[in-house]
């Protein structure tokens, strides 16, 4: 099922979480949005209470941190992605996964290699809690050797998601950069945030005790939603008309018979959301004319 999202950082609403919860709930899976992280001490409370695991969806969101944790390791699993456009890119597809516990990171290594070899011996002794004769012998064949013959051996249905060893390369170099390409995002937020004030928009609160968003994406709300990203791109400026349609009303989730107005926050937001240029080369004169434009439209 899902949830709503809370109007003051588009991330998923704790309180709507509740009500969604069934017998048959088997996670709660949560995204943060735009870079922003979820009110995560509340979600681990209810997901406590209930005994449920929780996935964050942490793609958007590296570097980001909730009370001085980082986003990814606050939940059971934390998912990556270095796709290009994220804040962290690799010259391809890619992602991670993060956990602290030892039973799903086998079971995760077995899953992004056909579930083959020691890693799908551990995971499947992990997940079936059976012995599996042939693991001893399979421990004692070197990490190191060319060949390696316990990888024709499969113990369940995985996938090939091995992050390829050239974007490991890169992804490694621009990994020393992070921290400092995320709070050049932030200095631009920060100043989005000052000029666009008093414009007829929502502007998204750049100051929080608790939280410290990485400025994945930064997105106003607007009335006059297409307008006003008609009128940028006439002026050279590219802005994202991101998600113009909710989950819940997406084809590929017809069967789940959802309607407009079923989650109203979420409809709202996707309805009036434009996500302003932001990127660390982004020049002070390029935001100064970003800013200008969009008071020149609104004029």
């Amino acid at each position: 099922m899902f949830a709503d999202i809370d109007s003051a950082n588009f991330n998923i609403d704790v309180c709507d979480i509740r009500k969604k919860i069934t017998n048959k709930t088997k996670a709660i899976l949560l995204v943060h949005i735009f870079g922003m992280p979820a009110d995560m001490k509340e979600i681990r409370e209810l997901a406590d209470e209930f005994g449920i695991p929780v996935i964050e969806d942490a793609c958007q969101a590296i570097g980001s941190e909730y009370h001085g944790k980082k986003a990814g390791a606050l939940g059971n699993i934390g998912c990556f992605s270095f796709y290009p456009t994220k804040n962290l890119g690799a010259f391809g597809d890619g992602g991670m996964l993060t956990t602290d516990d030892d039973n799903l990171a086998e079971i995760c290594r077995a899953l992004k290699g056909h579930a083959a070899g020691k890693n799908g011996a551990k995971a499947y002794a992990a997940l079936y809690h059976q012995d599996i004769p042939e693991l001893k012998d399979m421990r004692s064949v070197s990490e190191g050797n060319l060949y390696d013959p316990c990888k024709y051996y499969n113990y369940f249905i995985g996938g090939n998601s091995r992050l390829d060893s050239m974007q490991a390369a890169v992804l490694l170099v621009k990994l020393k950069y992070l921290d400092i390409y995320n709070a050049k995002r932030g200095m631009i937020a920060e100043r989005y945030s000052k000029e666009l004030k008093g414009l007829p928009i929502d502007v998204p609160n750049t100051a929080t005790d608790d939280r410290k968003s990485c400025w994945h994406q930064y997105a106003i709300l607007c009335n006059k939603k297409e307008e006003l990203i008609q009128y940028l791109q006439k002026n050279g400026i590219g802005a994202g008309t991101f998600y113009p349609v909710p989950l819940h009303l997406q084809k590929a989730f017809k069967q789940l018979k959802y309607a407009e107005g079923d989650l109203p926050v979420a409809e709202k937001v996707c309805r009036k959301s434009v996500c302003l240029p932001i990127f660390p080369e982004l020049t002070e004169e390029e935001q100064e004319y970003i800013i200008c434009t969009i008071k020149h439209f609104f004029e």
